[in-house]
């Protein structure tokens, strides 16, 4: 009698795991799901946390500069904006990773691709564009 792999590891020919009977939390084919935040999965894995807490730091800069230096017509730091385009750019890329390595389905997720996708956008067309 073969044993089957599934998942790497080995399995029953029935297709039952043994691991899932020792460690449901550490296997593969366990359903990991986020827990729930006003009808929202949280991200389960590291690179989904990740993503949003990018997309986190990219809303409060985004919010320090448009309540601080906007109101007043200051000049944006230098620094301040490149570290805001940054984190959008980042946490649209690593929450694409998410999305499309491990899977990941949370919206938060999703949401944190839309600024790496609006940066992207937006440099392309200050390049392709002429002035």
């Amino acid at each position: 009698m073969r044993v089957k792999r599934l998942c790497g590891c080995e399995a029953l020919s029935r297709g039952v795991c043994l691991m899932a009977r020792v460690r449901p939390q550490s296997h593969r084919m366990y359903s990991r799901r986020g827990s729930e935040v006003l009808g929202m999965s949280t991200p389960s894995t590291k690179l989904g946390r990740w993503s949003v807490a990018l997309l986190a730091a990219f809303a409060a800069f985004f919010i320090i500069n448009s309540t601080v230096f906007t109101p007043w017509i200051v000049e944006v730091p230098r620094w301040q904006a490149f570290a805001a385009l940054s984190c959008g750019l980042a946490a649209g890329i690593v929450g694409l990773i998410a999305v499309i390595r491990r899977h990941e389905r949370s919206w938060l997720v999703w949401l944190a691709m839309l600024p790496g996708l609006m940066i992207v956008a937006f440099m392309l067309v200050d390049f392709l564009v002429p002035n």
